[in-house]
């Protein structure tokens, strides 16, 4: 099982107080100051009794009028993104802040779906998780 600790979206934008001169920024409302693009960040724990090697997450962002939305053209340019993230992942181990940047240029956006999970482990046997749940739910 994968839990789902935290998910957001949002950007990174100017902070003038550190020293690599970027904070995250949270919310789909809050024009970034980069051509409208918005970034994604899940904290997520491996509850499997496996080492986890790759885990995928299969987001559908979604506009106003809950419409999908394609997404940018570093994700493929289709409606659904794969957020791919390199283990290993140990047993029970939390990943906090693991982010995709620019998955969306598009300032309609309001709210991504995540839509499953697949997961290949150490061992590469495979498990798919559907999720059906928006990143504000959590």
């Amino acid at each position: 099982m994968i839990t789902i600790k935290n998910a957001e979206l949002g950007h990174f934008d100017f902070d003038r107080y550190s020293v690599n001169r970027q904070k995250w920024e949270t919310g789909p409302k809050r024009r970034p100051l980069n051509h409208e693009r918005y970034s994604i960040k899940i904290d997520f724990q491996n509850d499997f009794d496996k080492i986890i090697k790759y885990i995928t997450f299969f987001v559908v962002p979604f506009d106003r009028v809950n419409e999908p939305i394609n997404c940018s053209f570093q994700y493929g340019g289709s409606q659904t993104a794969r957020l791919k993230y390199t283990g290993p992942i140990d047993k029970n181990e939390l990943i906090e802040d693991a982010i995709w940047e620019n998955i969306v240029d598009n300032d309609t956006l309001e709210d991504v779906f995540i839509r499953k999970i697949d997961i290949i482990f150490m061992d590469n046997s495979k498990e798919t998780i559907y999720i059906s749940k928006f990143v504000s739910e959590y």
